[in-house]
């Protein structure tokens, strides 16, 4: 360029263009990082180490016999029935001192009891009909402290639980039982005597086999008071 106007003249075929050269970038300097962004690593590992776990522990709880609707997906649509489960029904930790006789079957007592004659009620005076849903409040107490507790609970919710049903039992017409009724319309019996008795054995194992021949028997065969 001369005087802010470019030569536009070619090259003597004489002269050759020099050739260009390409720069040499500098090599990049690798910088340490900074302490912050290590010890900002250091804490996510740790929180993710924690989290994990936590995890695994309430994985192994869930299996130990906490409310299904965490331990089986199929509950999750009556979810909220299995809330505020009461802390007692928790198998009692081993190795722990263990609760006297008259004390534990006190507790037992206060515990099954109200839920023994709520079932009989339900099946034996005559407020359901056959066919019958139960009411809300009735379901939730079946749910939480009976079916909950079904040794075969995920083969009796199947594909999931959307109410409890009062009706004639299959095989034996002249009497009444609870059925399971699922999302898609199926119907399955339970034994609410296997659910109470597995509760029991979980919630007291040192006294259970006791509190069974003693007491169970007798009031699921007493008659409903009137």
């Amino acid at each position: 360029m001369e005087n802010g106007v470019y030569n536009t003249t070619p090259f003597p075929s004489s002269e050759k263009p020099r050739p260009i050269r390409p720069r040499q970038s500098k090599p990049k300097q690798e910088t340490l990082p900074l302490l912050s962004d290590v010890s900002g690593s250091a804490a996510a590992e740790e929180a993710m180490a924690l989290a994990a776990a936590l995890a695994r522990a309430a994985t192994r709880l869930l299996r130990g016999g906490l409310p299904p609707s965490a331990a089986y997906p199929a509950l999750s649509s009556r979810s909220h029935l299995f809330c505020n489960l009461p802390a007692d029904n928790e198998p009692s930790a081993p190795g722990g001192v263990e609760e006297p006789w008259e004390e534990a079957e006190a507790e037992i007592l206060r515990d099954v009891e109200p839920v023994v004659e709520l079932v009989k009620d339900i099946l034996h005076s005559g407020r359901y009909e056959d066919g019958g849903l139960l009411c809300p409040d009735d379901e939730k107490v079946i749910v939480e402290k009976v079916l909950a507790h079904h040794p075969r609970l995920e083969d009796k919710i199947g594909c999931g639980l959307e109410a409890i049903m009062v009706d004639k039992h299959p095989g034996f017409k002249r009497s009444r039982c609870l059925f399971v009724v699922r999302t898609n319309g199926d119907l399955e019996d339970f034994s609410y005597r296997k659910c109470l008795r597995a509760s029991i054995e979980r919630a007291y194992p040192s006294h259970a086999d006791r509190f069974i021949d003693k007491h169970l028997e007798q009031m699921l065969v007493r008659p409903p008071p009137k």
